[in-house]
Formats: structure tokens, C-alpha cells, sequence
């Protein structure tokens, strides 16, 4: 077997024997595990067996699950390889999802006296039928773009307004009647809303108003808590919100595309401030670019955001993000030596 220095030369570019976690050393590698002895070719990891030392080849990351580099070069993915399961769907989709516990409803754009959803199924992500409750609107409805759902009660929960009402509409599990009606025309007034979101916690239903006001309302009673404003941190508006089921806390996705993309941003469901924890969709390879039509929680660990693909006519996909996200390790652009061996570099992990 070869010594170390024989494939980490010491004068390419400050590596080998000795070196500090997070340097850099070229590396002499074939295309099949253990060429050389500890080298395992689909992850680009290198076990030295002379010190046990760890080298990564550089263009290649690898999830740190047990934190067994803490000292390495470390970012956090919040991206899922399920959102690799492209579905497109033509509807044109509203800034509005829910999930049941088994699959994503996303309302589908409203003219006046229209109230339509479209299912994705969560495990295949194929687009189903388009459900229509247009029967079910008030006079002269504006129709609605917000859907949320209870998971005390089991039930669905959407809105209606005209230029004299606003009005919650809660149904049962199935769509099939309205089980209760209440009305939010005092506090938000007439018009559309621009997002909708049941807290689990404390029974309370999130609603979001084009002014920017976020309205709460206790479904117990069915009557009105509180308001706050958002403009300060989000003057462009959100794009979607949805209550982690866990924490209870507010998430939001900024209107706002910057270079690091749509940010998903955690707030206190209480006053709107941010917590501090946040991560852009984009970019990624996971999901087609575009805007985001709407985010939900599977659960206290799993983000559903459905975004919109556009050329030449609209189309839709669901990804999924980890909000824990995985420690991945290592340095994920490839670089070669450039001081003359044009060999692969690899990064010391430990």
C-alpha cells in the first residue's frame, strides 16, 4: 500500500500528513473504491490508514448526521430530494395550501363567485381533480384564493366576501356541507385575502390581509383576539404563511425575490417579529423556478411549498424542505491543483 505523501504531496498547495481541518491537498484517485485503500469513489471520502485523518474531494458534500466533523466547513440544507418528483399541473394557482394530514389542497385563482381547489397527492405529487364549491358562495362573491385546515375539528376551512360581507366558512372532513359561519367583516373588511393558516396549539385561525394586517380568531368562540401588521418586515406583502404544528410559531415567505431567493421566514405568532430563523427557496435544484404559490406543514419537521414554472403556459410543483436541515460537510465546487499535478483537491474533514 502507498504511504500518504505519495498521493497527497505536500508542496501542492499546503496538504498532507498534518495538516489542519479545512485544508486543502491534491489527491491522486481512480473510479472504484479503494484506489487508494480507504477511498470510497461515490461519496469522494478518503479514510487515511495511516492517521485516520478524513478527506472529502472537493465538489462533493456529505451529510454530517452524527457530527462527526464539527470542526469542518459546514452549511445547512433545508432542501429534500422529494421535491425531485416534478407534477406540473396548467392551473393557475393562488398564494394559498393546506394539508390534511395526508395530502396538499392549493386553491386555484378566483373570479367573482368562485371557490376551487386542486389535491396533490404527497407521495407521488401528481395533480387530482379540480373541486368546485362555487354553490356554496354568497351574493355577489368576490369568490376566494385562502384555504386552511383544522385538524382539531377534522374539517376544511375557507372564505368568502362581497362588497357587504366576509364571512369563514368551516365544512366538515369530505367538502360535502358547511358546518359553521362566522363572520370577519369588522376586522378585515370586504375583499380577497391573501392567506389563511389554523394553529393546532391554541385553535386559532391566522388570516392574512392584503393592508398587510394579520387578523387572529379563536375558533372556539369564533370571535376576533387580535391584529398586527406586518408592512415593517414584509412591505411587499407574503406569498403564503402556515403555524409549525410544533412549535406554534408564524412562517411567511417574503414577496420580496432577493439573490438568495424566496425566504421562508419564522415569526412569533404573536406580534410578527422574527425569531431569527430563516433560508431562501432558491436557489436549488430541486424545484422549478418561479413564484412561490404557497407554503404548508406536514408536519413539525417538514415544509410542502408549491412553486410556479412558466414557459408559455403556468405550470406547478410541490417540494418539500427539511426545517432541521442536514449538516452537510465539506466544499461543494470541484477545484483542482493549479500548482502543476491538475489533480483533484480534497478538503480535511478531521
Amino acid at each position: 500500500m502507498s504511504n500518504f505523501t505519495t498521493f497527497f504531496p505536500s508542496a501542492g498547495g499546503g496538504g498532507g500528513v498534518g495538516s489542519g481541518i479545512n485544508s486543502y491537498a491534491p489527491f491522486k484517485v481512480g473510479t472504484s473504491d479503494n484506489n487508494p485503500q480507504g477511498y470510497i469513489h461515490s461519496t469522494g471520502v478518503y479514510t487515511n490508514p495511516v492517521d485516520e485523518s478524513v478527506w472529502l474531494k472537493t465538489g462533493n458534500q456529505v451529510d454530517d448526521i452524527s457530527s462527526a466533523y464539527p470542526n469542518a466547513f459546514a452549511a445547512i440544507d433545508h432542501r429534500l430530494t422529494s421535491g425531485t418528483q416534478y407534477q406540473y399541473t396548467n392551473q393557475n394557482l393562488r398564494a394559498d395550501m393546506a394539508f390534511d394530514g395526508t395530502d396538499a389542497y392549493c386553491m386555484i385563482a378566483a373570479s367573482s363567485g368562485q371557490i376551487r381547489m386542486i389535491e396533490n397527492n404527497y407521495d407521488t405529487r401528481a395533480w387530482g381533480d379540480i373541486i368546485n364549491k362555487d354553490s356554496s358562495t354568497i351574493p355577489g362573491s368576490y369568490g376566494s384564493r385562502v384555504i386552511a385546515y383544522d385538524t382539531t375539528a377534522g374539517g376544511w376551512i375557507t372564505q368568502d366576501s362581497s362588497s357587504t360581507a366576509n364571512v369563514i366558512n368551516r365544512w366538515n372532513s369530505d367538502f360535502t356541507s358547511i358546518t359553521s359561519t362566522f363572520s370577519i367583516f369588522a376586522e378585515a373588511g370586504a375583499g380577497t385575502l391573501g392567506g389563511m393558516s389554523y394553529d393546532p396549539i391554541n385553535n386559532h385561525l391566522f388570516i392574512f390581509s392584503f393592508n398587510n394586517n394579520i387578523y387572529i380568531y379563536d375558533l372556539t368562540t369564533e370571535t376576533h383576539l387580535s391584529t398586527f401588521n406586518i408592512a415593517t418586515r414584509f412591505p411587499y406583502g407574503i406569498l403564503g404563511m402556515s403555524i409549525n404544528p410544533t412549535s406554534g410559531n408564524l412562517w411567511m415567505v417574503d414577496s420580496n425575490s432577493s439573490a438568495a431567493g424566496y425566504e421562508v421566514v419564522e415569526v412569533s405568532p404573536s406580534t410578527g417579529v422574527e425569531t431569527g430563523v430563516k433560508w431562501g427557496l432558491y436557489p436549488n435544484t430541486y424545484i422549478a423556478s418561479g413564484t412561490v404559490r404557497g407554503i404548508a406543514w406536514k408536519d413539525g419537521n417538514i415544509l410542502l411549498a408549491v412553486t410556479q414554472y412558466q414557459s408559455g403556459t403556468y405550470g406547478y410543483v410541490l417540494s418539500s424542505y427539511d426545517i432541521d436541515g442536514l449538516r452537510k460537510v465539506g466544499d461543494e465546487t470541484a477545484r483542482t491543483d493549479s500548482s502543476g499535478s491538475t489533480q483533484p483537491l480534497f478538503i480535511k474533514l478531521k
